[in-house]
């Protein structure tokens, strides 16, 4: 499922503004960056949805935007794309109800060669999936009361089966066809506080490891919270899955492990050195942590971070110039727009000078992001939703 080198009106408008290539000191002036017209999103996800093999953006409204006697509620908007543009208002609106959504993902998870949708539902406990082969048209849910309700969503595959597996939290589902899941849980080592999930075969054995990030809500006697804990599979049985039904696991320790909230985003996964081996990036707050995984040991049990980048959190781990190496997409914390470092040969992150980053401006902040190939040629363009409403589509061009 992954890649290691990195190589998701009245009448029918297309509303796409000329694209805008920006001349700023300080940043580059070839990159594209062309508006869309969309509502305020609160996540967003690219794939393609209509089997033109072009990608297309289903986004989350936020709530601010629909609010009613009765409560704040939510909808998945598609926007399918045509000749390069993506229709305004949107070509499928789907109703979501008013459980507030915390996870977006596309992909084919019956693998019918269809692009299919999953929706995590934080407050409700729910995955909602929604297959491209009926249009998107059925809401198939599972709610499993043990899912933490932590948020996120991350799809892969976790042993042999060839069946996709949903991670929302330290609850994991696997789609079984026929409108069926299984279901199971992940228990932490000593309580449960597996947090956050993300999917990615660290040890390259063909199926998918577990990250999480920790949280616990009780009291603790040392500080245990926010930490990376690394489950290695494969995972064979759904059941209450306890650490010793791993293959290993391993914690590693962060500068926020004292911290009474949960304070680490998503883990981000990725080969960032070009060795082969897939690296961590964690979003803490105003910090970007990086963690290289070393050959042959891979992690080490309380390692701390590799290298800690201030003033951006990440948005995107992926190849964003088309040479199949990995770059990174952060988020600025002082201005609107998205900082690029784009991974060289022999051009490590460690030691990277201000000079390997640079700054596409935008109108507006970001609030989530996705990639997807928008123009056919190989490279995936940053598809991210702006505050306030829109999206901007944004192709980095190689410096």
């Amino acid at each position: 499922m992954h890649n290691h080198s990195c190589g998701g009106f009245m009448c029918r408008v297309l509303l796409l503004l000329a694209a805008l290539t920006r001349g700023v000191p300080g940043h580059a002036e070839q990159d594209v960056v062309t508006m869309v017209d969309t509502p305020a999103a609160m996540a967003i996800a690219a794939g393609d949805l209509d089997g033109d093999g072009r990608a297309d953006i289903a986004l989350i409204e936020s709530s601010l935007q629909k609010t009613d006697a009765s409560g704040p509620r939510y909808d998945l908007h598609l926007h399918f794309q045509k000749d390069g543009k993506f229709s305004a208002p949107a070509d499928k609106t789907i109703a979501l109800g008013a459980t507030l959504p915390s996870g977006l993902a596309i992909g084919d998870f019956d693998g019918d060669g269809r692009g299919d949708i999953a929706v995590g539902l934080r407050g409700a406990r729910t995955l909602s999936l929604f297959l491209g082969s009926d249009g998107h048209a059925q809401e198939i849910r599972s709610r499993y009361g043990n899912d933490s309700g932590a948020g996120g969503l991350s799809v892969g595959r976790v042993n042999a089966s060839g069946l996709a597996d949903f991670f929302t939290g330290a609850a994991w589902r696997q789609w079984r066809g026929k409108e069926q899941f299984g279901e199971a849980y992940f228990s932490g080592p000593e309580r449960n506080d597996n947090w956050r999930s993300t999917l990615a075969d660290l040890d390259r054995n063909g199926t998918d490891d577990v990250i999480f990030t920790t949280y616990w809500s009780g009291s603790l006697t040392v500080p245990a919270n926010n930490r990376i804990r690394i489950f290695y599979g494969p995972f064979l049985k759904m059941m209450v899955l306890q650490a010793t039904d791993a293959a290993h696991v391993v914690t590693l320790d962060t500068p926020f492990m004292a911290g009474d909230k949960p304070l680490l985003g998503q883990v981000m996964v990725g080969d960032l050195n070009d060795d082969d081996q897939l690296d961590l990036v964690v979003p803490a707050p105003g910090q970007t942590l990086v963690y290289f995984q070393n050959s042959p040991t891979g992690f080490s049990d309380g390692a701390t971070p590799s290298l800690i980048l201030d003033d951006v959190t990440p948005l995107l781990v992926t190849d964003l110039d088309g040479d199949t190496r990995c770059d990174l997409a952060f988020l600025p914390t002082k201005e609107a727009g998205i900082t690029l470092w784009l991974q060289q040969k022999d051009r490590p992150l460690i030691g990277a000078g201000q000079a390997a980053f640079r700054t596409i401006p935008l109108p507006r902040k970001v609030v989530a992001a996705a990639a997807g190939d928008v123009d056919g040629d190989g490279r995936p363009e940053m598809i991210a939703a702006l505050a306030g409403g829109g999206v901007a589509v944004v192709l980095p061009q190689p410096q």
